[in-house]
């Protein structure tokens, strides 16, 4: 993938690179190549959305408002933060399911009562349901695991 938002300022013999309407820490890593009129400068770090360092001195021209590219390498995550990934996804989607109608009994001022059975039992249900499928991410041995959790937990909300 390239990035290639915004611009930046280089100064030579320095290996900062301050950049203007970038958002490189949304988008780019450490070990990516940023490109600067046509040469190749490895990222040590990105150090915030404006500012990051290359692994050597910028050694072309000064710039400012130069034009530059960042070939980034894909981010491959591991087990357990995929896992936190599929938690997080789960919990917004019980979440927004919750949501649909909650409100509307808040809104008439209906508490956990008598007044609204089904509606609390419809919400713990859900949540019942979510946190049943988070621990079975938990014990999930790879990605295609998880992604078959998530996939069931969808069609379980669907149901309800």
């Amino acid at each position: 993938m390239v990035y290639e938002a915004g611009y930046i300022s280089a100064t030579t013999g320095s290996n900062q690179v301050e950049g203007f309407g970038t958002c490189w820490l949304s988008y780019c890593h450490a070990g990516d190549v940023m490109v600067i009129n046509d040469i190749e400068y490895e990222i040590l770090s990105i150090d915030d959305n404006h500012l990051l360092t290359l692994s050597v001195n910028y050694f072309g021209e000064s710039i400012e408002s130069g034009n530059y590219i960042i070939n980034t390498l894909p981010v491959i995550k591991t087990l357990d933060e995929l896992k936190v990934d599929a938690v997080l996804e789960i919990n917004r989607l019980a979440g927004d399911k919750i949501i649909l109608i909650y409100p509307i009994y808040k809104q008439l001022n209906i508490g956990r009562s008598v007044d609204a059975p089904l509606m609390w039992a419809w919400i713990d249900s859900v949540r019942d349901l979510s946190n049943a499928e988070n621990s079975a991410v938990n014990l999930a041995a790879d990605s295609a695991s998880i992604q078959s959790v998530i996939a069931g937990f969808k069609a379980a909300l669907e149901m309800l």
